[in-house]
């Protein structure tokens, strides 16, 4: 990947499916430069993006989309579904998201929610 590539998946708001999104992000970034470690955090911030999005949405026919685009010097992930109850710290007073990429934002517009955070490359 480079300046400008973008990839993306989309996954039904299923749990079993969390394991694609994680092996996609890990794929993607693998093949823009990241190191293992950084590979390592994004496999787990994605899945608990995911995670977060998909919360509460049991039976509801909606997607999740996962995007990886390269930017300057680092891989942006972006995390797009229907923005469930999930409370952005799972346990209070933590927020994973940003403890592993301060960057990350999260924005809520007509219940769908977007998390976006930006992976360094080596």
């Amino acid at each position: 990947m480079s300046a400008g590539d973008a990839l993306w998946l989309d996954v039904a708001t299923d749990p079993s499916l969390l394991s694609t999104a994680r092996l996609f992000a890990a794929s993607a970034a693998r093949l823009a430069g990241c190191d293992d470690d950084t590979t390592a955090d994004v496999r787990l911030a994605i899945s608990e993006a995911c995670t977060r999005a998909i919360q509460g949405t049991e039976g509801a026919e909606d997607l999740v989309r996962v995007t990886a685009e390269v930017t300057g010097r680092d891989l942006t992930f972006t995390v797009e579904g229907p923005d469930g109850p999930a409370a952005p710290d799972a346990i209070p007073g933590v927020d994973l998201l940003a403890s592993l990429f301060p960057t990350v934002q999260r924005q809520i517009d007509g219940g769908r929610a977007t998390l976006r955070f930006a992976a360094p490359l080596a």
